[in-house]
């Protein structure tokens, strides 16, 4: 759909989470009309997301020289979707070229110096469900191939995660870091559960990024999450 545009590649993907669908009106605010707005339905085997506040769209402009999409929403495996699917947006951007993806949500904080409204850094993650691979790892028989057994200590860039710390004590605003748990929803967690994920270290919890991340680790993608 974006090669009918006249872009055969682009440089940055950033896929907006729950509480920052209004991303893009701040981003591409300079970009003004040059706006490509497109409808997921008219992007071939794209999931369309259905839970509340999550638009069906894909952005495109040309944001400080970087030629840019934008998700305007996500799906989730509670709406009835594999997490084969959650991976799409990644998957997509690899085929557009994309060299950096930037995915954002709005989780539950599990560490209790968090308050809501905190940015919070994800720095390695926790799966509460067996299936944050399912299909996800064997989508591209070739790339599993060339992987075999995947391995996930470096899925979270290093490179990434010093320039994000270096940019919030520059700017002054607070940052939480650590480990992501993905939990499947739709019911929010139980006390017991939620002493669980305390347990083990988790800072934040949430229904959605890490099938992202590791299509992103899979396909050579550098990645940024918070």
């Amino acid at each position: 759909m974006l090669k009918r545009l006249g872009v055969d590649k682009i440089d940055l993907s950033i896929v907006e989470g729950s509480g920052l669908l209004d991303l893009s009106d701040h981003l591409f605010r300079e970009a003004g009309d040059s706006v490509k707005i497109i409808s997921l339905h008219d992007i071939p085997h794209s999931p369309v997301p259905t839970a509340i506040g999550h638009k069906q769209e894909l952005l495109y402009a040309v944001m400080q020289g970087r030629r840019t999409i934008i998700w305007n929403g996500r799906i989730h495996y509670y709406e009835g979707y594999r997490v084969t699917h959650q991976a799409f947006p990644a998957y997509l951007s690899a085929y557009m070229g994309c060299s950096v993806f930037i995915t954002t949500n709005a989780a539950g904080f599990i560490n209790q110096k968090m308050a809501i409204g905190d940015l919070a850094l994800i720095t390695d993650h926790i799966s509460m469900i067996n299936k944050s691979y399912d299909g996800v790892v064997t989508f591209d028989e070739q790339l599993f191939n060339s992987h075999g057994l995947l391995s996930t200590s470096q899925i979270y860039d290093k490179q990434m995660v010093d320039l994000t710390r270096e940019a919030f004590v520059e700017s002054g605003v607070k940052l939480t870091e650590g480990p992501y748990c993905y939990f499947a929803l739709p019911n929010y967690e139980s006390p017991a559960e939620i002493q669980i994920m305390h347990g083990l270290g988790a800072a934040t919890v949430g229904a959605s990024t890490l099938p992202e991340q590791i299509a992103c680790f899979m396909t050579g993608t550098v990645s940024y999450t918070h």
